[in-house]
């Protein structure tokens, strides 16, 4: 009970902080101290992208228009976002500031794949998943582009009827 006490009082603190009408003294800048959230219409026919500032409560929205099924990653001080379902691109924004001018790139990761994830583990390698495809994507994350080269993960998905087995060895 507690918690959830907690997690009504944080949330409200951040609908209170999202209402206010400030005036806007300082470009909009993500850094560790900031809440970036993916947000869609109740028709789920537009996405947008906005950020609130904990250490100034100044909220920042409407910042860049996207998909309507997407998350969003960060890696290195960028901002990867996922558009998802009926889009599969990803988006890089490089440095602090969210907007069209900062977009590094938008590359597709290919048609009707329904992206899941990513996973960067350099500046010049990520992985991302789908949800229609047992493979991974392989992509350079410094330029969108995505390799020739896949991980094939059929053979660790069970056929209909089978359960998957895992052994783990200590």
């Amino acid at each position: 009970m507690k918690k959830f006490i907690e997690t009504v009082g944080a949330l409200a603190i951040l609908f209170v902080g999202c209402s206010e009408n400030k005036t806007i003294t300082s470009p909009q800048t993500f850094s560790i101290q900031s809440i970036v959230a993916v947000t869609i219409s109740y028709t789920y026919d537009a996405g947008n992208i906005g950020l609130y500032n904990i250490s100034d409560s100044i909220t920042y929205q409407n910042l860049l228009s996207n998909w309507t099924d997407n998350d969003i990653r960060t890696y290195n001080g960028a901002l990867y976002i996922l558009e998802r379902s009926g889009k599969d691109n990803v988006l890089k924004i490089n440095g602090s500031v969210i907007s069209n001018a900062t977009v590094t790139y938008e590359k597709n990761i290919g048609q009707s794949v329904n992206i899941q994830d990513i996973a960067i583990i350099s500046s010049t390698k990520a992985y991302t998943t789908q949800l229609a495809s047992s493979k991974v994507t392989i992509v350079d994350a410094s330029t969108g582009i995505k390799s020739s080269k896949t991980i094939d993960l059929s053979s660790l998905i069970p056929m209909r009827g089978q359960t998957a087995r895992m052994q783990f060895h200590t």
